[in-house]
């Protein structure tokens, strides 16, 4: 009741501007009575109809995982504080060893199947708004209880875990820890095949490598069983109307062109008698239509043609449609629809690039935590005893050309010259810098400060002896009787 009232004594404001002589910002105001509806999420059966059937929805799930982890990560170690008896050291791995323990990291995730599991992991976090990898890791302790990390013996196997297969258990009661009334432990169900029975077992939450989709409220959260909102459930309005206009013109290339017979009489055959006799003269002419192509029709009293249909303005329609589709979306109509760039010189580097940076701010705060985590676990049963300095690091995104690749070798070269002229850097740092790895690299020159140390005191050296050799004394030979020969 109190928020009807307050609805209609809105429509009064003095501190507003209205129109009382259109309505405009008054009651009878239409557009006042425009508010957003109650959230109504997608359930898991709509979510993977959508997902199996319809393309646009696959690719606005999809692609930007595809995008992401096309061209894989590689695995990196970095130096980090750790703690020691009389406070913290900085620890910084051996190259050598970095090198070895990397292969024996990258062959365990291989084994794993790791790569294929955590594509499935953001793909399906995306659809459902919850997924999860039960990480098969032996620490000898029970898997409803905390992971203990530096105890991995090994880490046995990755299973994916559907969002319809588990559900929080246990809450977190301790408002002195981490995810205090978050699930602490889920129950995962998972029926055996064709079976109707299903096995069920209790998986502490550490044990878990959990994705989801958008950004949601954890009251909202709460509502949708621990769930995200789906990437599907802001633009599944825009995408419906997509599909309905698509197959409004679908229908309308159907019916592009129609067939009319002018009979003369016609309205009386149909109210007389002879019915019959008009049944037969079209059963007559579509026999010839289908079989000779021919249309034998009365010269005097009938007459044959086609009605072609109008297209004007749907190819405006279906643009705007894309458009407010791909706005919905949040991506350039390139990308989704995969559309060559329209106008002058347009090339669509533009809405390439910033498609890009979508994908790699995704990157750094979606997928490399979840995956270093894992890369940190494999480490560990591997044998590292520092997990935690191992990470990941992402190849770029954007694939040059041959051509701008060496024009961008000759533009790093002339900086390189310019510096070298200078004196700012040393020939030996320039080459370890470009040509240090296996192969060219545009990476910023590390000052070498042993060798920058030892040629200050070179100079040091030369500089003392020049000065010495200027201020020794001459001698007058005439005076100390030295012989003219």
């Amino acid at each position: 009741m109190a928020n009807t009232k307050a609805k209609w004594t809105d429509a009064f404001r003095i501190d507003a501007w209205q129109n009382l002589l259109t309505g405009l910002g008054t009651l009878w105001d239409k557009g006042r009575w425009t508010v957003p509806r109650s959230t109504s999420f997608l359930d898991a059966e709509t979510l993977e109809s959508l997902f199996i059937s319809d393309p646009w929805a696959r690719r606005i799930v999809e692609d930007p995982v595809d995008a992401a982890m096309r061209q894989g990560f590689e695995i990196a170690a970095s130096g980090i504080w750790i703690p020691v008896r009389t406070g913290w050291m900085w620890y910084e791995p051996d190259p050598e060893e970095v090198k070895r323990q990397a292969i024996d990291i990258e062959q365990e995730l291989i084994r794993l199947g790791a790569a294929e599991i955590l594509k499935k992991l953001f793909i399906f976090g995306r659809l459902w708004g919850r997924e999860a990898v039960l990480i098969g890791a032996d620490d000898g302790q029970p898997l409803d209880q905390p992971l203990v990390v530096d105890a991995i013996k090994a880490v046995h196997y990755l299973e994916l875990v559907d969002r319809r297969d588990f559900f929080p258990s246990t809450y977190q009661s301790d408002p002195m820890l981490p995810g205090y009334g978050d699930p602490e432990t889920w129950r995962i169900n998972r029926a055996s095949g064709t079976a109707r029975s299903s096995q069920s077992t209790v998986v502490h939450s550490s044990r878990l490598l959990m994705a989801g989709g958008v950004v949601t409220s954890r009251s909202k959260r709460i509502e949708n069983e621990w769930c995200d909102a789906s990437v599907l459930q802001a633009p599944i309005y825009q995408l419906q109307r997509f599909n309905s206009d698509d197959m409004a013109v679908s229908s309308m290339m159907t019916d592009s062109s129609q067939a009319v017979l002018k009979i003369r009489d016609f309205a009386k055959i149909l109210a007389g008698k002879d019915k019959d006799t008009l049944r037969t003269r079209m059963d007559i002419i579509d026999r010839g239509r289908s079989v000779s192509r021919v249309m034998p029709i009365d010269a005097e009293y009938e007459d044959f043609s086609y009605v072609d249909r109008t297209f004007a303005g749907v190819h405006q329609i279906m643009e705007r449609r894309q458009q407010l589709l791909a706005g919905a979306v949040g991506w350039p109509v390139v990308i989704l629809f995969g559309r060559e760039p329209a106008g002058l010189s347009a090339t669509g580097e533009a809405d390439i690039r910033a498609w890009y940076d979508v994908i790699q701010a995704d990157r750094g705060t979606v997928y490399q935590p979840l995956i270093e985590r894992l890369v940190r676990l494999v480490a560990s049963s591997v044998g590292e005893p520092y997990p935690a300095s191992w990470g990941i690091t992402w190849p770029s995104l954007w694939q040059e050309s041959p051509s701008e690749h060496a024009a961008r070798q000759k533009m790093v070269a002339e900086t390189d010259a310019v510096y070298l002229a200078q004196g700012v850097l040393e020939p030996d740092e320039v080459a370890t810098a470009r040509f240090g790895s296996d192969e060219w690299s545009d990476r910023s020159p590390q000052l070498d400060h042993e060798i920058r140390g030892a040629l200050r005191e070179q100079d040091l050296v030369r500089a003392r002896g020049k000065k010495v050799e200027e201020n020794e004394p001459q001698i007058d030979w005439e005076e100390e009787g030295a012989i003219d020969v």
